[in-house]
């Protein structure tokens, strides 16, 4: 039997006893106050919290990175802070000569994954074609949709920050005592930039959920009855398709991110969306158009929509304290995943060629279900690397290939998860957001390989986990100029090779950017139960 042993936590924790299930039970309660205002973070979003394992973040639950740190006894609380450089008057007055160019942005990049807003009416109300929303929402509008629209451009790199400090301050708690589309709309964009730009999770996670609120107040999760009175206006009935399924999507990246339950799915029966081209149905239509078979808009979403049900049940068995059994998560895989990429339409299919302005939506969808394997298999790693420790004593069994199996899907997951990647990289827009999604997938399969190369040197697989974590460090500093949090991934990635290896890779990390390294941590929403154990072969493990 290979020997095993684990060295990354400063303050070990007896084998058995790793396990994030009870993290959140050995908090104090008062560990979960957050404070994600301007005051504390900038404008940046650079939130200066305390570690996250131990306060300061909000709830966070077993897929989180507070589980990781709690478990693992990871600080990393020695890099550098320095304070953020602040937006200029300058900035923000050419920052509004370039309002369009921003909104344009917006519909090009951002739109084409979550078409929350119909931009032909969004377009008519900019000019007044037709009635605006009252002028608090409108502006509130326009000013997210810029923000938003300036991290999708490659020449950006503050003015979002203005843009959306513009947006924030229309927005009013005035603005809960109606309900309307709009107000969904607002909530759901405000949500969205906290999120990717403003690294305010806990401040996203909330707008999410008030656009849920009011979405469901306005029985967006209910497919209009056919005595209704909109009934013949087929524009409207899949406008509120559209929106409640965007949020459905966003809600659920979000929740993933910090390991929080998801809702929306209850008592809701509203349709999918329709893959239709948006010139097909125009605001006074009566009859709905036929679907096309091609990738329109609508796609991303569709197939987003989908794929976020497929694994609703999965996700919301890895919540529980009592962590589901290997052969279950194998099993929904199997079935689950799987079966979802088998019903994706021919033209969406992975391979298929796209639009360069669908590159990236399409691009997202496929990494999906590996960063999702990743999330749902790596809580076996530590059972396996337990399992190894006493296989001389526990015969072979069932449960104990399951769990070997789960392991090594974890690491094929962050394999696959690195090399699409690099394979899409050049051809992505070379913008915030793109950049954002791309080091948010490339991180979480980055540490599972160094994880296993500092494990493993001497497994047969070791120079794999080597090119994998030399091509994540390639990959994230080609986007340093882009997301700057790129940089600290980097050493962290470093961190965790060399925490117990003999032979350190060599990695030039440079300049550490100013910025608290926590925040971007859990806005990654990595988590990892333990250390790896030497390699999930079964013969390794147990004979």
């Amino acid at each position: 039997m290979n020997d095993v042993t684990v060295e990354l936590s400063t303050a070990p924790v007896p084998p058995g006893k790793r396990s994030v299930a009870t993290f959140s039970r050995t908090m104090p309660f008062g560990a979960f106050e957050w404070d994600e205002s301007d005051e504390i973070s900038g404008l940046d979003g650079s939130a200066n919290t305390s570690e996250l394992h131990e306060s300061g973040s909000g709830y966070l639950g077993n897929v989180s990175s507070a589980a990781f740190l709690h478990v693992a006894g990871i600080s990393f609380a020695s890099l550098d802070i320095l304070p953020s450089s602040p937006t200029s008057i300058g900035e923000i007055s050419a920052g509004m000569e370039r309002l369009d160019t921003y909104i344009n942005a917006y519909f090009s990049v951002f739109h084409t994954s979550y078409p929350i807003l119909h931009e032909a009416t969004f377009r008519a109300q900019q000019v007044e074609i037709i009635a605006r929303p009252p002028q608090v929402l409108w502006q509130s509008l326009t000013y997210i949709v810029a923000a938003i629209g300036a991290t999708a451009t490659a020449s950006d790199r503050t003015l979002h920050q203005s843009y959306f400090k513009t947006a924030k301050l229309a927005l009013t708690i005035n603005i809960l005592e109606c309900g309307n589309m709009t107000t969904v709309q607002v909530l759901a964009l405000f949500a969205q930039y906290l999120q990717k730009s403003g690294n305010k999770p806990n401040q996203a996670y909330n707008f999410i959920g008030l656009a849920r609120r009011i979405a469901l107040s306005l029985g967006l999760h209910r497919e209009v009855p056919d005595s209704s009175n909109i009934n013949t206006n087929a524009w409207k009935i899949e406008n509120r398709r559209r929106v409640w399924w965007c949020l459905f999507v966003l809600d659920f990246e979000m929740s993933l991110t910090l390991s929080r339950p998801i809702e929306l799915l209850q008592g809701a029966d509203v349709q999918i969306p329709l893959n239709i081209l948006d010139e097909t149905l125009t605001m006074t239509a009566t009859q709905m158009p036929e679907e096309v078979l091609e990738t329109t808009i609508y796609t991303g979403l569709i197939c987003q929509a989908q794929f976020n049900v497929a694994i609703a049940d999965i996700y919301n068995c890895l919540l529980d304290e009592d962590n589901p059994a290997a052969e279950q998560v194998i099993a929904a895989d199997d079935e689950m995943i799987r079966g979802w990429s088998a019903s994706l339409p021919p033209f969406f299919a992975e391979h298929m060629p796209q639009d360069p302005k669908f590159v990236l939506s399409h691009s997202i969808l496929h990494l999906r279900p590996w960063n999702f394997r990743i999330v749902m298999y790596r809580p076996f790693l530590i059972q396996a690397m337990e399992a190894a420790s006493t296989s001389l004593a526990s015969p072979p069994s069932k449960a104990l290939d399951a769990i070997f199996t789960a392991a090594r899907r974890c690491q094929e997951a962050a394999k696959e998860t690195i090399s699409k990647v690099d394979a899409v990289m050049p051809y992505l827009p070379k913008t915030q957001l793109a950049s954002w999604y791309m080091l948010w997938f490339l991180f979480q399969a980055a540490v599972i390989a160094a994880l296993s190369l500092r494990d493993c040197q001497d497994a047969a697989e070791a120079e794999q986990w080597r090119n994998q974590v030399d091509c994540t460090v390639r990959l994230m500093r080609t986007i340093e100029c882009l997301v700057s949090k790129a940089a600290r991934c980097v050493q962290i990635v470093e961190n965790v090779v060399l925490s117990r290896s003999a032979q350190p890779i060599d990695l030039d990390l440079g300049e550490i950017p100013s910025a608290d390294f926590d925040a971007d941590f859990n806005e990654m929403g990595i988590m990892f139960n333990s250390s790896l154990p030497d390699q999930f072969g079964h013969t390794d493990l147990i004979d």
